[in-house]
């Protein structure tokens, strides 16, 4: 790509940050965001929209239309 990358430069898919919060130990962090737009290239809101269930993978959430 030979540049940063910059979420929504194109797609307009963005997330604006609303807080990032620190676990006790101080080595994780949760970062809470409004999203605009599927934040996967894959067209889904999330990209873990994969689970393990029993061993196998499984599909959780499909691309938004």
């Amino acid at each position: 790509r030979q540049s940063y990358w910059v979420k929504g430069e194109t797609s307009g898919h963005t997330q604006r940050l609303i807080e990032m919060r620190i676990d006790c130990d101080r080595d994780c962090l949760l970062v809470l965001i409004e999203q605009t737009g599927p934040a996967c290239h894959t067209n889904r809101r999330s990209c873990f929209y994969t689970a393990i269930r029993e061993g196998a993978e499984v599909v959780i959430a499909e691309p938004m239309e």
